[in-house]
């Protein structure tokens, strides 16, 4: 009754996006279906919050002028490990699958990302925002959340684990790990959207939840072929916009290469 308790009270609570001024620009890097390795878009977004550190480490007004920048992609298939994860969290991965595994910076344990899956990376400043982690991690969340309600799918948060949960709370459907340094981001969330990506869950303790409790869209869906990843990219990309109160600004880039012709990377 008390986690019941619980789950009412955190989905009742309306979660404070950013007040309505003029719109921040923020660079928008869609990459479609393309399926790209996770390492150098793990260098490329490292380079675009260096550059918006600046040298000394520090967020100064000078980098102010640079935008946030946000993407959404799908990675090739890779098992990343996060600041809490141990070797024991790979399970059987290693052993039934030749799939990549990258140590990261950011918040978490293990999870998996491939095809079949979204991925949204967010280098935000937020300084410009509210320094403060947890309304960030929250909003991420309600990002996903809305972006299922357009779906028909009723999306949850839980008390004891970070993410997006449908089913009562009982299936998680989307993964959320960030990185923070002097409040400027990287990393983000992971959201399934059909079937192909639930395999390789099962091998892993996936963020220290038995891989049988994750689920995808099309599980949920009555017509599984009316949600493509498209559809989920542009669902997603309206509520960041709405809920960051950014303007996104679409600009085309090459992660493979790291470059990034507007801040120089």
């Amino acid at each position: 009754m008390r986690t019941k308790c619980i789950l009412r009270t955190l989905q009742a609570a309306t979660v404070q996006a950013v007040p309505k001024y003029e719109p921040r620009e923020c660079w928008f890097y869609d990459f479609g279906d393309r399926l790209l390795p996770y390492e150098p878009v793990h260098r490329w977004q490292q380079q675009l919050r260096a550059i918006r550190l600046g040298r000394s480490g520090e967020a100064p007004a000078t980098t102010l002028r640079f935008p946030d920048a946000f993407m959404l992609l799908t990675h090739t298939p890779v098992y990343t490990l996060g600041t809490a994860a141990s070797p024991g969290d790979l399970g059987s991965a290693l052993q039934e699958a030749s799939c990549a595994v990258v140590r990261t910076e950011r918040g978490g344990k293990v999870t998996y990302h491939g095809p079949g899956q979204v991925t949204g990376y967010a280098v935000m400043n937020l300084r410009r925002y509210r320094c403060d982690l947890r309304w960030y991690v929250s909003l991420l969340e309600e990002v996903v959340i809305r972006c299922l309600r357009d779906f028909g799918i009723p999306g949850e948060r839980r008390s004891d684990h970070h993410g997006v949960w449908v089913a009562g709370g009982t299936r998680k459907i989307a993964f959320i790990g960030v990185s923070v340094s002097r409040w400027v981001t990287c990393h983000g969330f992971a959201l399934n959207v059909n079937r192909e990506v639930l395999p390789p869950f099962r091998r892993i303790v996936a963020c220290g939840l038995d891989g049988n409790t994750v689920t995808c869209m099309q599980d949920l869906l009555p017509h599984p072929n009316t949600c493509s990843a498209e559809q989920v990219r542009n669902s997603l990309a309206t509520h960041f916009s709405e809920l960051f109160d950014v303007a996104l600004k679409p600009y085309a880039s090459s992660a493979a290469s790291g470059t990034d012709s507007r801040s120089g990377t």
